[in-house]
């Protein structure tokens, strides 16, 4: 079997294995999704090219590595759709300049920096986030591109999202239910193919959706509301895609199934308990901090020595 190696070529493939999932959102929410994740490409694009400035490093080293194209598209999917593009653009600074070149370049961040930057933002500017698109109100799919552009930029008059959002699902009398992201399949076919070039490992992202779902159970909701938390687009593509970053993740196996653990339960505790609908960034980056010691404490005992730490 193939393995993938070089840097530029795994950021490829992280960046392919997104694409049926990134189709399957816009085919689902309208065209202003993939207008989002355009913009954010071009961010991280533009925010690499000024890291190499401010670095002095050559601008064919800074951008070989490719990193900055995941961290577009991560971006671009996980922020709510139509934010203003000034978010947009501190999301992507926080992302690349602050976390990743902060750092020290790509491989010395702490936190994920994709999830970092949705971080601040979402923190920051909860009132300024367009509410997430529903599957059972798609009031985005009805928002074509030159409306989309208008809302980004914030010109031209505003979009009556309050109706589009709350009112359409009281009117048809959506009020909870079954409900499914078409991205969810682009992302798991993704992330399996990811997993089986070896480029990602399985047990973060089966532990990750396991721990949610049993979480949700434990805090009240039935088994059916608790599996329908893993068919959103959001919790697929952070179980694949962001908790199995290898930078930001466990080395051992143990540290990689409690890492995910952790990551499920908060998750799901912010869902039900929090003021975010969603909670993945606040969780991963909070578990990205404890990585090293969840390492320390997992590694197995050499020649009879307990584990470093204990």
């Amino acid at each position: 079997m193939y393995v993938i190696k070089s840097t530029p070529a795994l950021m490829l493939a992280v960046a392919i294995a997104l694409m049926p999932g990134m189709v399957l959102h816009g085919l689902q929410f309208g065209p202003a999704v993939w207008l989002q994740v355009g913009i954010c490409l071009v961010a991280a694009l533009l925010a690499e090219l000024a890291a190499a400035f401010y670095r002095q490093v050559g601008l064919v080293k800074t951008l070989a590595d490719c990193s900055w194209v995941p961290t577009g598209l991560l971006l671009g999917l996980s922020l709510a759709p139509l934010t203003p593009i000034y978010l947009d653009l501190l999301a992507t600074i926080v992302a690349i300049n602050l976390i990743k070149h902060g750092a020290g370049g790509m491989g010395q961040n702490r936190i994920n920096p994709a999830m970092g930057g949705l971080m601040v933002v979402a923190l920051a500017f909860p009132t300024l986030l367009y509410p997430a698109p529903s599957a059972h109100a798609p009031w985005l799919a009805q928002v074509d591109l030159a409306q989309a552009w208008q809302a980004i930029l914030r010109i031209g008059p505003r979009l009556h999202f309050d109706a589009m959002a709350s009112a359409t699902p009281l009117a048809n009398h959506y009020q909870g239910g079954f409900s499914v992201h078409w991205s969810v399949f682009g992302y798991l076919l993704g992330g399996l193919a990811l997993a089986a070039l070896r480029v990602i490992r399985l047990e973060i992202p089966l532990m990750l959706l396991a721990s949610c779902a049993l979480t949700c159970v434990a805090l009240g909701e039935s088994w059916a509301d608790s599996l329908t938390e893993l068919l959103y687009g959001g919790l697929m593509l952070a179980a694949f895609f962001i908790a199995t970053d290898p930078v930001t993740s466990p080395v051992t196996f143990k540290g990689r199934l409690v890492y995910a653990a952790l990551i499920g339960a908060l998750i799901g505790t912010v869902r039900r308990f929090g003021l975010y609908p969603d909670g993945i960034c606040i969780a991963v980056v909070l578990c990205n901090l404890l990585v090293v010691d969840i390492d320390r404490r997992m590694r197995p005992a050499v020649f009879g020595n307990p584990p470093a730490g204990r």
